[in-house]
């Protein structure tokens, strides 16, 4: 019986079921069911990549990359050909440099009128230009100065080849090898004068010329090549016995 119940034998007080206890549930071991699964931060395996995506994407990366690499390399191709193309049109400049070189070095002569040295200088400069009958002119001028320069001679002896004028050509070394016997660039090239001379080469010279510069400096830096053409001539090598210098003895002017 219910002290608080206003009607203590009626039926309605007897039935009446008591309040639940609150139950209290405890977290189970096992999966949680997936519709109350919590965020755990992953993404889901149904989300990721699958191995053929990844290859895709590589290719598709690698194909980007092609297309950067054929780009950049038409850009340089392009820049090198105009860069080409300016120097292919830079003989007119080379010819402006060297009327320059010409015209500063006629001034140096002119300040300078007794420097041989300068006046062989410009005769060079005139030879590269194509102006050979100056340039004659100029290398005369300079040993008239200093006739014992033997620099000068090669370098007119030389010049001389070029222009097809061998007589005064061997003219010219031949008075170097009067200044200084043992020139050896003066006996090879006279050597090289008779090998080719024209019109018909003046073999046994050359010959002698050669096995010359062998005797003069068997380890010079004209000696293999005089072994080579006396091997190409049919001249026999000679004895490497160096041939001590004789003084040099001062010729005249040209």
């Amino acid at each position: 019986m219910n002290p608080r119940d206003p009607n203590p034998g009626s039926d309605s007080a007897r039935q009446s079921p008591r309040s639940p206890r609150p139950r209290f549930l405890r977290r189970s071991s096992g999966p949680v069911p997936a519709g109350n699964a919590r965020p755990t931060g992953r993404r889901p395996a149904s989300n990721r990549p699958t191995k053929g995506q990844w290859i895709f994407a590589s290719i598709a990366i690698l194909v980007v990359l092609s297309l950067i690499g054929s780009t950049l390399g038409t850009i340089l191709l392009d820049y090198t050909s105009q860069q080409s193309g300016q120097q292919e049109a830079d003989p007119l400049d080379f010819e402006n440099q060297q009327a320059s070189l010409i015209e500063d070095q006629r001034a140096m002569v002119e300040a300078n009128p007794n420097d041989a040295a300068s006046m062989a200088l410009l005769a060079q400069y005139l030879q590269l230009g194509g102006n050979s009958t100056e340039a004659v002119q100029w290398y005369e001028r300079a040993l008239q100065i200093n006739p014992n320069d033997v620099s000068i001679r090669l370098n007119f002896a030389d010049m001389l080849t070029q222009a097809g004028r061998q007589a005064d050509s061997e003219l010219q070394y031949r008075r170097v090898l009067a200044i200084d016997p043992a020139n050896i660039p003066a006996v090879f090239y006279l050597g090289d004068l008779y090998q080719f001379w024209n019109p018909e080469p003046r073999t046994p010279e050359a010959i002698a010329q050669f096995q010359q510069v062998l005797t003069l400096g068997p380890e010079s830096a004209l000696a293999t090549t005089a072994r080579d053409r006396l091997t190409l001539l049919g001249g026999a090598t000679p004895a490497t016995t160096p041939v001590p210098a004789t003084p040099s003895t001062p010729v005249a002017a040209r």
